[in-house]
C-alpha cells in the first residue's frame, strides 16, 4: 500500500498503521523532496515508479497522506487516473457509532476522534485528531476537519470545506461548499458557499 505524501501528515498516518497487529507492507510517495526513505520505509519518487509498484505487488491501494483540500483532490485525480484504489485509514482509537453510518472512501479518521451515530462523511475527507462529529452531522467530499473542531448535532458541511482547529459549528447550522472556517471560530448561523468566516461569533471576511 502507498501512503501518498511523506511530510507531517504522512508521519501521523504511519502511527495509525502501527496500531494494527497484522503486517501491512507500505511505502510512501513523494515527488517533491525526492527523498529515498522515511524512517525505514521506501519512498517512491515518480508516477512511473508507482506504476511499476502496482505491477510488481498487484496492490493498487493508496492512502491520502497530506492535508489541504486542493492537495487531496490532486492526489485522488492523479492516482485514480493510473488505476489506484483509494483506501480509508481509521484509527483504532477513534470512537465511531455503529448505527445509520455512511462513511465514504479514501477517508483519514485520526486518533481520538468522536463520531456519533447517524453521521455521514463524504469521500476523501480528513477528520483530524480530537475532532467530534455529533449525531446526524453531514460532511461532504474532500473536507478537512482540523484537530479539536466540533460539529454539533445535525450540522451540515458541504463539499471542499476546511474547518479550522478548535472551531465550533452549532447544532443545525448549514455550511455551503468551498467554505473556510477559521481556527477557534464559533459558527452560529448558516454560511453561504465560497465564503471564509472567522471569529466569535464567526463573520465573513
Amino acid at each position: 500500500m502507498i501512503i501518498v505524501g511523506a511530510g507531517g501528515h504522512a508521519k501521523e498516518i504511519l502511527t495509525i498503521f502501527s496500531e494494527h497487529r497484522e503486517q501491512i507492507d507500505i511505502c510512501f510517495f513523494d515527488n517533491i523532496s525526492h527523498r529515498e526513505s522515511l524512517y525505514s520505509y521506501k519512498v517512491i519518487n515518480s508516477i512511473d515508479a508507482v506504476l511499476k509498484y502496482f505491477e510488481n505487488t498487484n496492490d493498487f491501494r493508496f492512502v491520502i497522506g497530506v492535508g489541504g483540500v486542493k492537495n487531496r483532490m490532486k492526489i485522488v485525480f492523479e492516482f485514480e487516473k493510473i488505476g489506484g484504489t483509494p483506501t480509508s485509514i481509521i484509527s483504532k482509537r477513534a470512537i465511531i457509532g455503529k448505527y445509520d453510518m455512511k462513511l465514504g472512501v479514501g477517508l483519514n479518521i485520526m486518533h481520538n476522534t468522536f463520531i456519533s451515530n447517524s453521521v455521514t462523511i463524504g469521500n476523501y475527507s480528513l477528520v483530524n485528531h480530537g475532532a467530534s462529529l455529533h449525531h446526524d452531522v453531514k460532511v461532504g467530499n474532500f473536507c478537512e476537519i482540523c484537530p479539536m473542531a466540533q460539529l454539533l448535532g445535525s450540522a451540515k458541511v458541504g463539499n471542499h470545506c476546511f474547518i479550522g482547529a478548535g472551531a465550533i459549528i452549532l447544532p443545525g447550522i448549514q455550511v455551503g461548499d468551498n467554505v473556510t472556517i477559521g481556527a477557534g471560530a464559533l459558527v452560529n448561523k448558516d454560511v453561504e458557499s465560497d465564503t471564509t468566516v472567522f471569529g466569535v461569533p464567526a463573520t465573513s471576511r
